[in-house]
């Protein structure tokens, strides 16, 4: 398949993947049991004095990098989307940045698994294979990878 167009279709599964993290597990996230309530009430009232002089919550803290991970995973897609384009072009270096975004992908996997719950798993699973797959093409066209000679 053209590596391209799996690069693509890795972007736009990351895009999924960012804006369902962001917006359902962040942003629009409401507490399901009273239980839950009140952890998510503890965490907003416990206070962690920072040596620099900021004093923060562990909701803070949660929430804050809630958006970030769903930042930095737009940002690989936006990064997805423009390797589409260098590979398109045969640029070299693109096989490797899509190795890259693999085992990235595939570290996201391992996580979703250890600590988190299926959708994530699912999404991560499929960008990291997409980005296998476009490694893979990219090889056989004589980049860095399998199959490639020295």
């Amino acid at each position: 398949m053209n590596p391209s167009l799996l690069l693509k279709i890795g972007a736009i599964i990351l895009l999924l993947y960012a804006t369902g993290h962001t917006l359902g597990a962040v942003i629009f996230y409401r507490p399901h049991t009273p239980e839950e309530t009140a952890v998510i009430d503890s965490m907003k009232s416990y206070h962690v004095p920072m040596k620099a002089g900021s004093n923060r919550t562990l909701w803070d803290f949660y929430y804050g990098f809630g958006l970030a991970v769903g930042i930095l995973n737009y940002v690989l897609a936006g990064f997805a989307w423009v390797l589409a384009a260098q590979a398109a072009r045969n640029v070299p270096g693109a096989g490797l940045l899509a190795l890259i975004l693999a085992l990235g992908c595939l570290a996201q996997t391992y996580l979703s698994w250890r600590y988190f719950f299926l959708i994530p798993l699912v999404m991560s699973l499929a960008a990291a294979l997409v980005f296998a797959a476009a490694w893979f093409a990219l090889s056989a066209a004589g980049g860095p990878g399998p199959g490639a000679n020295p």
